[in-house]
C-alpha cells in the first residue's frame, strides 16, 4: 500500500472519529448545570430518590443526576464540594465523587470523616440525624456504588417534563 493511500485512510479515520465524537457527545447545558450546583450547595437534608409519603423523586435527585451525567462528573462534584454551604451539600458532592472517582472520594472525605459532624438525611418519609463518619463508612463498599448506579437509571425515568420550582425536601 502506498504511503499516500495510508495517509488518506488515516486522515479519513481521524475525521470520522472527531465528527463522530461531536455528534454523539452530550450537549452540556452550563446554565442548568450551574443551577443544579447552586440548588445542591444549599441543601439542608441529604437524600436521593423518593421522598415523603408519596415517594416522589426529589429535585435534588435530578440535580445530582445532572452533575453525574453532564460534562465532567468529577469536576462537577468537586465544584459542588467547593461551593457547598452545608454539611448535607458536601454529602451530595462526596456521594457523587464516590461514584465517579473513589480515590478522589477518599482524599476529599478525610476531613469530613474526622470532623464527624451531624448531618440530616432523608430516606422515603424517614428523616434522621447521623454522624458524618458513620455516613461515609457506609458509602465505601463497591456494592453501594453498584446499587446507586442502578437506581440512577430508575430515577431518570421518573423525571417530570418540567421540574418543579421547589427543590426542598419535606422537613420534620
Amino acid at each position: 500500500m502506498k504511503k499516500s493511500a495510508l495517509l488518506t485512510i488515516t486522515a479519513i479515520f481521524t475525521l470520522l472519529v472527531f465528527f463522530g465524537s461531536l455528534i454523539f457527545s452530550k450537549d452540556v447545558d452550563t446554565k442548568e448545570l450551574n443551577r443544579a450546583i447552586e440548588r445542591l450547595s444549599n441543601q439542608s437534608i441529604f437524600g436521593l430518590g423518593g421522598m415523603g409519603i408519596t415517594g416522589k423523586v426529589s429535585q435534588s435527585t435530578f440535580d445530582f443526576i445532572d452533575l453525574y451525567e453532564l460534562g465532567n462528573p468529577k469536576d462537577n462534584f468537586e465544584n459542588l464540594l467547593n461551593k457547598a454551604q452545608t454539611q448535607e451539600a458536601k454529602c451530595f458532592a462526596l456521594f457523587g465523587l464516590n461514584l465517579v472517582s473513589h480515590s478522589d472520594f477518599e482524599e476529599h472525605s478525610k476531613k469530613f470523616h474526622a470532623a464527624n459532624k451531624i448531618i440530616q438525611t432523608q430516606s422515603g418519609c424517614i428523616v434522621d440525624l447521623v454522624g458524618s463518619a458513620a455516613w461515609l463508612d457506609a458509602l465505601k463498599t463497591q456494592a453501594t456504588r453498584k446499587i446507586v448506579k442502578q437506581q440512577i437509571e430508575d430515577w431518570k425515568k421518573r423525571r417530570p417534563e418540567q421540574p418543579e420550582i421547589s427543590h426542598e425536601h419535606i422537613t420534620p
